[in-house]
């Protein structure tokens, strides 16, 4: 009995896998074609501590847009 449903699972699986709409392949194909990035922004914090307790707090926003 535990060979007849480990039978039917592998091939539930076999029939799934060849019936996939896409492949890892030709997802990583397509995946450069549809990035586009117009801004980049990042954020920095610093802290300056003394003993556990914050002295002074710097931070830090920057931007980059996309030149057309």
């Amino acid at each position: 009995m535990k060979k007849l449903l480990m039978l039917c699972f592998l091939l539930l699986c076999s029939i799934t896998v060849l019936f996939a709409e896409e492949t890892a392949e030709s997802i990583m194909k397509g995946a450069p074609s549809k990035i586009t990035i117009e801004t980049i922004g990042t954020r920095a914090k610093m802290e300056i501590q003394r003993n556990g307790t914050t002295m002074a707090e710097l931070l830090v926003d920057q931007y980059s847009a996309k030149r057309k």
